[in-house]
C-alpha cells in the first residue's frame, strides 16, 4: 500500500497533485477541499524538492558576508520569507527583501519573527516586470525557473538587468540534471521523472549544466556562469552567474 510519507516516489506523487492543484484552481475551484492534505508539512513541494541535505545556511558559502558593510539580499519569489528568514539570523549585518504577490506578502508581514523583523522587509512584485531594487549583492530565486520553459526564464533574468551592479550574484536553488551514472539510480530517476512532469504539465523543465550555462548566455552575455554546486545529500543544486557587464569573456563559454 502506498504510504506517502514513506514512499520514494512522494516527490514525483507531490508534483503531480501540487499541479493538478493548480488546474484545479482554475477550472474547478469546488474541488479544491479533497487536495487540502497537499498543505501538510510532509508533502510540501519546494521542501521535498530540495532534500535533507539542502540548508539556507548553503546559500552564501561561496560569498564573503564578512566585515562592516551592510548587504542587500532580494529573495525573487520568495513565498512568506522562510529562507531569508534563516539566512537573516546568521548574518545580522545583511538586509532582505522579500518579493512575491501581494496575498503573499501581506501573509508574510503578519508573521515574522522578532529577532529579524528589522532586518526584513516585504515588495508586491511578480517575474517579468523590471527589478525594482537596484544595486543588490545577491538576488536568489528558489524552485523557481523549472516552472518555467526557456523563453520565460530568459525574461526572468532580462528583468533583472537594469538593476544589476557590477559583480552583483544571481543564486538559483534548483535541480541540476547530472550526467548519466552521477548519481544513484533512484536520483537520477527521481530527476529524470520531475522533468517529464514538468514538460508534460506546465511546459517546463529540469535543466543540466549545460542546460543552466546556456540560459544565462541566451538572457545577456554580461552574464558570467560561475556553475554549480550541489550540497552532500541535497536533491537541490545552487546554480550561480554574476553580472559583469565591462569583462571582455562572454558567458557563452559555459565555464566556471
Amino acid at each position: 500500500m502506498f504510504n506517502p510519507e514513506t514512499s520514494q516516489d512522494l516527490h514525483l506523487v507531490t508534483c503531480i497533485f501540487a499541479i493538478r492543484k493548480v488546474v484545479l484552481e482554475l477550472c474547478r475551484p469546488e474541488a479544491l477541499g479533497d487536495f487540502q492534505y497537499i498543505q501538510s508539512p510532509v508533502l510540501n513541494f519546494t521542501t521535498q524538492i530540495a532534500g535533507s541535505g539542502f540548508q539556507p545556511s548553503e546559500v552564501l558559502s561561496s560569498l564573503s558576508v564578512s566585515g562592516s558593510n551592510t548587504s542587500v539580499f532580494v529573495d525573487v519569489g520568495g513565498s512568506t520569507g522562510h529562507v531569508s528568514i534563516q539566512i537573516a539570523r546568521s548574518n545580522p549585518k545583511w538586509k532582505f527583501i522579500v518579493q512575491d504577490s501581494s496575498e503573499t506578502v501581506t501573509l508574510a508581514k503578519s508573521q515574522v519573527p522578532e529577532d529579524v523583523k528589522d532586518q526584513l522587509s516585504f515588495q508586491v512584485h511578480d517575474l517579468w516586470t523590471e527589478q525594482p531594487v537596484r544595486g543588490a549583492d545577491v538576488y536568489f530565486f528558489k524552485t523557481i525557473f523549472h516552472d518555467w520553459s526557456d523563453t520565460y526564464s530568459v525574461k526572468t533574468l532580462r528583468a533583472l538587468i537594469l538593476a544589476l551592479k557590477d559583480g552583483a550574484r544571481i543564486i538559483i536553488a534548483d535541480i541540476c540534471i547530472p550526467p548519466r551514472g552521477a548519481v544513484s539510480l533512484y536520483k537520477e530517476q527521481w530527476m529524470r521523472g520531475l522533468d517529464l512532469v514538468m514538460k508534460c504539465f506546465a511546459n517546463a523543465k529540469e535543466r543540466d549544466f549545460e542546460e543552466w550555462a546556456a540560459l544565462f548566455a541566451m538572457a545577456d552575455t554580461r552574464f558570467k556562469f560561475l556553475g554549480v554546486r550541489t550540497p552532500p545529500g541535497s536533491k537541490a543544486s545552487f546554480i550561480e552567474a554574476e553580472w559583469r557587464p565591462f569583462d571582455t569573456l562572454s558567458s557563452q563559454s559555459g565555464g566556471i
